[in-house]
Formats: C-alpha cells, structure tokens, sequence
C-alpha cells in the first residue's frame, strides 16, 4: 500500500538497527513517508543481514561498522535504539546541536489512538503481557502486542481503531526515554523490580527510577497494578495519581486486588471474591507464573468487568478521545471468563518451554532467564532432580541468592561463558556439595554435558541467568540452538 509523502521532508537518523525489529519498523516508517532517512549501526552488514534484507527496496542510506559525526549534527530527528546508553557521545552531538531525539516507542505512544495497557517488570512483563492479550482477544477486543517482545507497531498503530487495545511490555531502556514525552500508559502493570541491567544502568537505584517511568505521569483516571509481595513495586502507590490494585501469592491485599488462596487464583474487583482457577490447572508451571497469571488476570478484569469502574466504562478519562463502548454481549463473570481464556494461554517460546522428552528426560528452553531472579523462579518451579545449564555474558549482577538456590535444587550444573565462574563460586559458597559442578568450553558442550547427566524422571533445564551475548545475538537465538541440540 502506498503512503502519502509528507509535505515536509526531514533528515532521519536511526542510531542502532537492531535485530529486534524496533530499529526496522521506524526505518521503514519514516522511508516509506517519503523522509531521508540514514541508518547507522557499529555491527556490520553480515551481522545485521536480516534487519538490513527486511528494508530491501527502500531508499535508506546505510552506515554501518561506525557512526559518523555528521549524521547526529545534521538530521532533524534521531531515532535511538534501547541498546544505546545514555552516555552515548553521539547522543551528546545531536543534543549539542539542537536534533530532537525519539524513540520507537516513543512513536508508537504519539500515534496511537487506541489506549495502551503497559507491562513492565525484571522478570515475567513477557508471558503477562501474552497473557493479557489472549485474554482480552477472547473477550473479543481488537489487538496489538509488541513492545520489548519484538518486532514493531509502527505500521499498525495508525490505522488500529480507537476502541481496541494495545498492550506493549517495556523495557527499563524503552521507559527511561519515554519520559522524554511525559507519558505513560493508561494501564500500567509491573510484574516486580529487582536487580538488572546494571551494565547499562549505573546503579540500581537508575534502574528502579527508570521503571517508574511507566506510572510517573498517570492520572487520576488511568490504572496501575503493582506487586504487593515486591518492595520496591508495593511502595510506588504511595506517589501514583492512578487508581491502584494489588496482586499477591503471599497475602490478601484489599480489593480490589488478585491472590492465591487455599491452592486457587482469586479475584475482587469491589463485588466481593470469586475463584478464578485451582493453581494446580495453570498451563505454566511454578510460582512466579501463578503471580503473572494474577497480575493479568487483574488487569483484564478492570479492562472488562461491567459496573466495576473498568477503563472502557471510564472512556480512559481522555478528553481528546470519545467514549470507549462496553462489549455489547453481556458475558459470562469476570472470573469464569478470565479462567477459559488462562487455560487456553500456553505460553510464549524461550519461557520455561518444554521443547523435548526423550527416555524419562524432560528438557526445558528457559533462554529468557537473563537474570538470577528468573532463573530462581525457573529452578523452584521442579520437584524433580534437575541437571542445569547455567552461564553467559555478565550483566554486572550479584549471584549469591541464586548460587544458594541451585545448591538446594540443582543436582549436576554444566557452567559456561564468562558468568560460570561467578555462578561456580556462589554455588560452592552456598555449600552446595550434593551439587555437582562441570565447567564446559561452549554452550554447545555445556548443554550436552547436562544431557549426559540426566536420568529418567529428570529434567534438563537451560536457564542461565546470564545474558546471550558471549555466544549468540540474543536469547531467542541460545534457545533455538537449546532445541536443536536436544533433537540430536
């Protein structure tokens, strides 16, 4: 389809194109509305093929391998990646010279029409954020998903009507710089804040600020659901102008608020408690699934529940927007409804995916566990033994608390990357002699390693706690290669 070329033609400059889609969307958009646009990345044309062969066709002007001065001072708008840190000195030449800066993000919040339902979190903001999607396309609401999952919305979000929904998971990266338009979601939903990235931010205290960002600038009229088993998370009600609901595994947190009680997922918008579903039948094993399925649950009751004050009954309290119509079917209650669309849920790829079975022996893809957190939560979620490839790039994380994890639930632990000597130590000073420990060479040698451990009625569990980048571009490429290793 052919766009209309803007009146006024500006110079465009993409700094970072990624492999995520982000960079791609926002160089097509702007190409395609007749901009000049330039795209200039340190990684070269072979290590950036299949963003570079997604733009085939178009008039962009690529500079790869380095970032010439010129195109930061001269443009009349950078696009920044999320990768790029804020220290970047190309950053620092384009504000010098007076260059507005956005992000794809950014973008997508100042065009969209329809509200947008943010998922932030260290740990599970991907599978909530799938999971509020299905559940609100069950309910029969028009969808967009994206965000930090990937890909990009900026082809869409024009055209996608008033009265859908998009929901985005946002990374501190992507929140950090949508304060620069003092925005944030109409609904906002953060899984928990704990320690991450500290090899972009400088401390955690930057981090945690950063993930504020998608609440700092709600209104009275907007929502937020938070953790209230997370202590940073559980505070921010304190300065949130929303309106503010609680999810919780530990407690009953007062409605309107979701829990796990007796074994069940629990839900009160205001009309009192009604059970969602036994936590037993969740499709996604372990507990921090069961605080993710409570977290959507929560927000999609708000988004749908007749006479509860949900957002499409509040128009979003937007002024520049009508009113949003309520479903025009009177459905089943909010908690029966919440209950057939979670049982359908199963899950996103690189998440606790259960990829093969062979001889008693489960295998399970968990790439996404980036942090000690995640990969905590992936280890509690087995009573079995379990043999566990840990280990990648090093994000500047502590290891203790996960070291004293695996030495209670792993039994054999196959190490690699530059993390492995890191996890190695935290295992062994957590006492963890019942845990044996093989260093390997490679990912390849480490997964193979943990395969040759493994017995009949364990699972083989890769979730490093680490990042991808010693061996891979990204997680999902380590967890592409976890499956294929398991097919040999």
């Amino acid at each position: 389809m052919a766009h209309q070329r803007d009146t006024t033609v500006m110079k465009v400059t993409i700094l970072g194109l990624g492999l995520f889609g982000g960079g791609a969307g926002a160089a097509r958009y702007f190409a395609e509305r007749g901009h000049q646009v330039s795209v200039t990345d340190l990684r070269t044309e072979q290590q950036l093929e299949p963003a570079v062969k997604a733009l085939a066709g178009l008039p962009i002007r690529y500079h790869l391998g380095s970032h010439p001065e010129e195109l930061f001072r001269e443009a009349d708008l950078v696009v920044v990646n999320p990768g790029v840190k804020p220290g970047s000195p190309h950053l620092a030449a384009a504000r010098a010279a007076g260059v507005k800066l956005t992000t794809e993000i950014n973008l997508v919040f100042e065009l969209a029409k329809a509200p947008i339902a943010g998922v932030t979190g260290s740990n599970g903001k991907s599978t909530t954020a799938a999971m509020l999607a299905a559940i609100m396309q069950r309910a029969g609401r028009q969808m967009l998903l994206g965000g930090n999952l990937g890909g990009s919305l900026l082809g869409e979000v024009e055209k996608f009507p008033a009265d859908g929904l998009i929901v985005m998971e946002l990374s501190s990266f992507q929140l950090q710089r949508l304060a620069w338009t003092e925005r944030s979601p109409h609904l906002a939903i953060v899984t928990n804040v704990t320690p991450n990235h500290l090899d972009w931010h400088p401390n955690f205290a930057d981090y945690a600020q950063a993930k504020e960002q998608i609440a700092r600038f709600q209104s009275q009229d907007d929502f937020l659901v938070t953790n209230a088993d997370c202590p940073v998370a559980s505070k921010w009600s304190e300065w949130s102008k929303a309106r503010v609901a609680r999810f919780s595994v530990l407690s009953r947190p007062p409605a309107p608020a979701a829990w796990l009680e007796g074994g069940k997922l629990v839900l009160d918008l205001g009309a009192g408690p009604e059970e969602i579903m036994p936590a037993a039948e969740l499709p996604l094993p372990g507990r921090h699934n069961q605080a993710n399925a409570l977290a959507a649950a929560l927000a999609a009751g708000f988004l749908t529940a007749e006479g509860a004050g949900g957002l499409w009954a509040l128009g979003f309290g937007l002024s520049e927007q009508p009113r949003l119509p309520k479903p025009k079917a009177q459905g089943p209650k909010p908690a029966s409804a919440l209950s057939a669309a979670i049982r359908e849920f199963k899950g996103l790829p690189h998440r606790l995916e259960l990829v093969a079975e062979k001889n008693g022996v489960r295998f399970y893809n968990d790439s996404i566990a980036t942090t000690p957190e995640s990969a905590i939560a992936a280890l509690e979620s087995f009573d079995c033994p379990v043999a566990l490839v840990a280990g990648g790039s090093d994000k500047g994380v502590d290891y203790a608390a996960f070291g004293r994890v695996a030495a209670r639930r792993a039994d054999f632990v196959a190490l690699t990357g530059p993390t492995g000597p890191k996890i190695r130590a935290a295992i062994e000073a957590a006492g963890g002699g019942r845990t044996r420990l093989v260093d390997a060479a490679s990912f390849d040698a480490a997964c193979r390693l943990a395969f040759a451990a493994a017995r009949p009625g364990w699972a083989v569990l890769m979730s490093p706690a680490s990042a991808s980048f010693d061996e891979f571009p990204n997680f999902e490429r380590r967890g592409e290669r976890f499956r294929e290793l398991t097919k040999g």
